[in-house]
């Protein structure tokens, strides 16, 4: 799971709800032209006010460069904020990079800072400025998957928290929104240090041409404070698994959705699961540990274990990757849970674990959530024969199953990835030599069974709901997590352990069966 790849589907009654315009909001959208324009842009019907719908009208050069040409429709906006609306068309001027969407920026002067998410007939791109009079820039790339402005109507939304913004697009399910597209942290996200916490922010409309006239057309235009997704996890009564799934604004409450919820049965397989993140050489601890929450794409491969090179002892990438040569330029990301045996002269004792890396070229390993002193960029080949050997973190830990993750980036050359401890499994002694950590001592959790999913608030984020009746597996042990989704953020709950119980009028049937065939079969002797 991509951690920002869950996607949340928006009910038109919830929606409709949205859309009223608080009093905290915009009270006045105004419109003008930016950059001198050679054609006067306007807005249909004049004086339009949000949430619309409204027809931008905008000549103009382009939204590019050092400065801007184009019309803007827009009001003020302090702090964090989510925009969105539905877009129903474009028409007028020729030009294929003609442009329409939802802009924040800090004034209405030409050279801007700005934050952009455009509608062309291509696809949807994402643009910024960083600083005014700055030349523009984009990802090179448009939104993965995104629709021209053509396929009409669609949604697009533009998030900001802090100085990030995050761009999503959606198809139109009846008047509303389907499912939110997967943040591509490429592509879909900027950090803008330039833009200040209050900005203009609304619709901008470029012809891309300074001789024509572009206009797009809008609806549902809506403004709120950013939400979170949240939820919780429980046993509801004696038969049923419950909860809550919803949404909340940070400090100022809850809302009451609408947010897409599924509840999981999870399951531990041996091994390790291993992220591999193509073309993205972090190469440093920071990039590293932020790769899990980036939503940079990425291969996901279940391995046997943390022992793979290219080149030497290894001599190979794990086998149950498709991966062969020398690829250079990548990162790799290895998760799952470890397990610390118990000594049975001391059960229940902590015992003094020491791992050990091999990597190139950096190595990066977390514990039960809490950065070791494997930290850094000193590359050691898979025998650890180079360059010092590799780094060593020596804990005192529980025995039982720990979480860990274990990070690789690689810049060139040779590259390999081995994760060691100091155990003997046969003597069941830590303080040994170094060896890979086996198979026998690695697993990861992964989903197994979808049990039920909403796209609604489960009992209110003030009280709890049913989520699945587990009464109608009786006996059986589920190890269950919760997962919320709400305009493309995503929450996960740690998983529980349930176990199915009958309901009681069915242990009273079962009971009554019981007499019944006790009593027939004391009758037939």
């Amino acid at each position: 799971m991509d951690r920002a790849g869950w996607r949340v589907s928006l009910s038109s009654a919830v929606l409709t709800a949205a859309l009223l315009w608080c009093s905290s909001a915009q009270a006045l959208f105004i419109s003008t032209d930016i950059g001198g324009p050679g054609l006067a842009g306007s807005v249909s019907p004049a004086g339009a006010q949000p949430p619309g719908p409204v027809a931008i009208s905008g000549g103009g050069a382009d939204i590019w460069g050092t400065a801007d040409q184009c019309h803007f429709w827009y009001d003020t906006w302090a702090g964090d904020f989510v925009a969105i609306a539905r877009f129903t068309g474009l028409a007028g001027g020729g030009d294929a990079w003609r442009k329409v969407g939802l802009m924040a920026r800090t004034d209405t002067s030409a050279g801007s800072a700005m934050q952009f998410i455009a509608a062309t007939p291509q696809q949807i791109a994402v643009q910024w400025r960083d600083s005014a009079g700055a030349g523009a820039g984009w990802p090179n790339a448009f939104m993965p998957g995104s629709p021209g402005a053509g396929a009409a109507p669609f949604w697009m939304m533009l998030k900001r928290l802090g100085n990030t913004y995050t761009a999503h697009w959606a198809p139109d399910v009846a008047g509303a929104p389907g499912a939110w597209s997967l943040t591509n942290v490429s592509t879909d996200r900027h950090v803008n240090p330039g833009l200040p916490a209050s900005v203009q922010l609304g619709i901008a409309v470029t012809a891309h041409n300074n001789g024509e006239l572009t206009t797009g057309s809008f609806d549902h235009f809506t403004i709120a404070a950013p939400a979170l997704p949240q939820g919780r996890l429980l046993a509801y009564d004696h038969a049923n698994i419950g909860g809550a799934a919803y949404a909340q604004v940070l400090p100022a409450g809850q809302v009451e959705g609408p947010v897409h919820w599924e509840l999981w049965r999870m399951q531990h397989v041996p091994g390790v699961m291993s992220e591999w993140y193509l073309n993205y050489n972090a190469n440093s601890t920071a990039n590293l540990l932020a790769m899990a929450t980036s939503g940079l794409p990425h291969q996901d491969y279940l391995i046997s274990q943390i022992a793979w090179s290219n080149a030497g002892g290894g001599s190979t990438y794990p086998p149950e990757t498709p991966f062969s040569g020398d690829m250079s330029n990548f990162s790799t990301r290895h998760y799952g849970q470890v397990l610390i045996p118990d000594d049975p002269n001391n059960p229940g004792a902590p015992r003094t674990v020491r791992f050990h890396d091999h990597n190139d070229d950096w190595a990066v390993l977390v514990i039960d959530g809490l950065l070791t002193s494997i930290n850094d960029g000193a590359w050691t080949d898979f025998n650890g024969g180079s360059n010092g050997g590799g780094q060593y973190a020596t804990l005192s830990l529980t025995p039982g199953w720990h979480d860990f993750e274990f990070f690789q980036a690689e810049g060139g050359g040779g590259d390999n990835a081995r994760l060691l401890w100091d155990y003997d499994p046969q003597a069941n002694l830590f303080g040994a030599a170094d060896v890979t950590i086996p198979t026998d001592f690695l697993r990861v959790l992964t989903p197994a069974e979808l049990l039920a999913l909403g796209d609604y608030n489960v009992g209110g984020p003030a009280g709890n709901g049913i989520f699945y009746n587990i009464g109608n597996r009786p006996g059986e042990d589920l190890l269950v997590q919760l997962r919320v989704s709400y305009q493309g953020d995503t929450w996960a709950s740690q998983p529980l352990q349930f176990t199915g119980l009958p309901e009681p009028a069915t242990c009273l049937l079962l009971v009554g069966g019981l007499a019944a065939l006790a009593r027939r079969r004391r009758r037939t002797k």
